[in-house]
């Protein structure tokens, strides 16, 4: 077998090369969506004409990166070893070095697509999905390759830890992860280094998705949903010791929008600070003192909408309220406490509301809370759902 990167496209213009090498060429298109899942296409060895037919083709869709599509890597039987893939395909969907290397290539598409400029903006964020999807996922494969895998698939579960030897399934039939639980599974190690929470990685999801399966996306969004990548995707290469040449001559373009991200959010913070104190002077600015600091303290008791796990009191940086932080809680083993990781500002009284990276530019409110009450008291009655920490607690994005 062969093994090679290439993307849905890439299929498609493999069909207009020629007519030869047809059954070869019905292969790679059933495999395309192992493509966008793993980063994976298993090919002959050799097609009808020998080897050297299905490598030239190859090539000729390698050398089509100009129409968009990704490079493509063509490994030898020999060269797999030597990167350390190994068969069966189950553990070649679930090597890290081979994801990472697949996420690189994705993400240099997805940068070439957006400097094309608007009509190649759809390929620029499905193929930053698929690059953040891969990197994801070469994290967790590289603390196990169970972590890639559908938790409640048992068969998945044998091949990924080893035993595909009991499983009734053979291992091309292996089920792996989306984009949105690959990132709930990395979000729960890393906490504060992601900082990316599901919430922002909707619109993300959206795109990739959107574009994948109806060839639909917000065009108004799409800096924003690439800046969200990146933003995703830098502290994964920490974690994987990966330098920046991973961002390929590209790397300039990656500094600067991430520079202009900032600046925006900076701006959008502040006008809706302003927004917010204008509409507590409205509300509340003709009332007495007393009867201010009644209303006001019956306000202060209706917290934010339960969507997210916890809830804790804080001021309001516009109004000096009482406003609520949400978030999630873990805890910690060496001082076995309960910490407390908000991701959303809301104020009642004011309306403000800071998420994302808006709360790291207010100081205090974005940093990990120790709680006073203890792990075996706090989660004395929690159940375990199977909806909280899975695709997605804040909106309806289907996670193909």
């Amino acid at each position: 077998m062969v093994a090679c990167t290439i993307s849905t496209w890439s299929c498609i213009a493999s069909f207009r090369l020629g007519t030869h090498c047809t059954e070869w060429r019905s292969q790679l298109w059933r495999d395309a969506k192992d493509v966008t899942t793993c980063g994976l296409v298993l090919l002959p060895e050799h097609g009808p004409d020998g080897e050297n037919s299905c490598r030239g083709d190859l090539d000729l869709l390698g050398a089509g990166a100009e129409a968009d599509m990704p490079p493509v890597a063509l490994l030898s039987a020999t060269e797999i070893p030597t990167m350390g893939l190994l068969q069966p395909p189950s553990v070649l969907a679930m090597d890290s070095e081979r994801l990472k290397l697949s996420s690189r290539k994705w993400m240099n598409a997805a940068f070439a697509a957006l400097a094309e400029g608007p009509s190649s903006h759809d390929l620029a964020v499905h193929h930053a999905g698929i690059a953040a999807e891969h990197l994801l996922k070469s994290y967790l494969a590289s603390l196990h390759p169970a972590l890639v895998v559908e938790g409640k698939d048992f068969n998945s579960l044998l091949h990924a830890t080893g035993h595909g030897s009991h499983a009734s399934v053979p291992a091309e039939q292996v089920k792996t992860i989306g984009l949105a639980e690959a990132h709930a599974r990395a979000q729960k190690i890393l906490r504060k280094k992601m900082p990316v929470d599901q919430r922002a990685l909707g619109p993300l999801a959206n795109a990739r998705n959107g574009v994948a399966h109806s060839g639909m996306y917000d065009r108004s969004e799409v800096n924003a949903v690439f800046t969200t990548c990146l933003r995703l995707i830098d502290p994964l290469l920490v974690e994987l010791k990966i330098d920046t040449s991973y961002w390929g001559r590209y790397e300039s373009l990656h500094d600067r929008l991430l520079e202009e991200n900032v600046e925006a959010v900076r701006v959008r913070l502040e006008s809706k600070l302003a927004r917010a104190k204008d509409v507590f002077s409205e509300r509340y600015g003709h009332l007495p003192q007393k009867e201010r600091e009644l209303v006001l303290g019956t306000i202060a008791r209706v917290s934010s909408p339960g969507y997210i796990e916890h809830d804790e009191p804080a001021t309001c940086p516009a109004c000096d309220s009482q406003g609520w932080l949400s978030g999630d809680t873990h805890v910690d083993e060496d001082e076995w406490a309960v910490m407390f990781t908000p991701f959303v500002f809301t104020c009642p009284a004011c309306d403000l509301r800071v998420e994302h990276e808006e709360l790291e530019e207010l100081e205090g409110l974005a940093e990990e809370v120790k709680l006073d009450e203890s792990p075996t008291d706090f989660y004395a009655d929690w159940e375990p759902s199977e909806v909280r920490g899975s695709s997605w607690d804040g909106g309806p994005f289907h996670n193909f």
